[in-house]
């Protein structure tokens, strides 16, 4: 029997039971850790003495970035939930795969600002007095209630309900791209 469910039922496939966040939350562990390491073992890494001198910069340009990346990402799903509320047709799932396309390709690019980002945060607070310190909690700050704002777009597109079993199939193997691959595999 097909435990599949009918059209316009919410799939819960359809979630990502990937411990994505338990992956990245022990790289920024891992990151932390070493900077606490160079910190206070003493050492003079050569390049970590030249990232230290220009972490409150290349905490601006991760932080600016992640966050323009994200803002232009809700815009398009918000765009795209609000044209189409319903998959009704082939070409509703064509018009999702591009912004599929950039939201994974983004979500690759935010991963690396903010490990670099997290590494430039802890120099900026621990070397750094003042207006950069201020910045750096700031951002922090800005960029997690903007993902936090920006997970809803993402979760209503993803549950998006479809006309017809043939429209269903096609819209879970786009969604199961999206949750389980790094990179896409869809044409």
């Amino acid at each position: 029997m097909d435990a599949s469910p009918s059209p316009g039922e919410h799939n819960s496939e359809r979630r990502c039971n990937k411990p994505v966040a338990n992956i990245v939350a022990v790289v920024m562990l891992l990151i932390y850790a070493a900077c606490f390491y160079y910190v206070y073992s003493g050492a003079e890494i050569a390049w970590c003495s030249a990232f230290k001198a220009v972490a409150f910069e290349v905490l601006s340009c991760c932080a600016g970035t992640a966050l323009l990346l994200t803002l232009y990402n809700k815009i398009l799903l918000d765009r795209f939930y609000q044209a189409t509320p319903k998959i009704t047709h082939h070409q509703d799932i064509a018009a999702l795969k591009p912004i599929v396309r950039i939201n994974m390709y983004s979500s690759l690019l935010n991963l690396l600002l903010l490990y670099v980002g997290a590494a430039a945060a802890f120099f900026t607070l621990y070397y750094q007095t003042g207006y950069p310190v201020l910045f750096a909690v700031l951002m922090t700050t800005v960029l997690s209630l903007v993902m936090k704002w920006y997970t809803p777009a993402e979760s209503r597109v993803k549950q998006l309900t479809c006309d017809n079993a043939a429209l269903e199939h096609e819209f879970n193997a786009l969604l199961n791209c999206w949750l389980n691959n790094a990179l896409p595999n869809f044409k």
